[in-house]
């Protein structure tokens, strides 16, 4: 029997703690925002020759500036489920992101 899992993006962790919505950075100018603010611009997935974890890069536009942030998880398999609900909701804004359900 195949059993449906339920995940929500508040519900992903690294080292068993939450991981979002990810810490934002931009520019050093410019005030950080924190939180589920602003809409999603992209997000890629990132695999560097110094970490052996995948992960995922997201950058989103708050008053009228990009930020990014990195997303992690755990479980890679977790991290495929959170990038297909991502690349989906491009322009969205990241508080609606957070709740919604990625089925496996």
């Amino acid at each position: 029997m195949y059993r449906i899992e339920i995940m929500k993006l508040k519900e992903i962790t690294f080292n068993g703690r939450p991981s979002w919505p990810p810490r934002w950075r931009g520019d050093s100018g410019w005030a950080t925002p924190l939180g589920e603010i602003g809409n999603l611009v992209t997000v890629a997935t990132v695999k560097l020759q110094s970490d052996p974890d995948r992960y995922l890069r997201v950058f989103i536009q708050h008053e009228g500036k990009q930020f990014l942030g990195d997303l992690r998880a755990d479980d890679s398999h977790v991290l495929q489920r959170a990038y297909a609900v991502l690349v989906k909701r491009k322009s969205e804004l990241l508080v609606r992101i957070g709740d919604l359900e990625a089925y496996d």
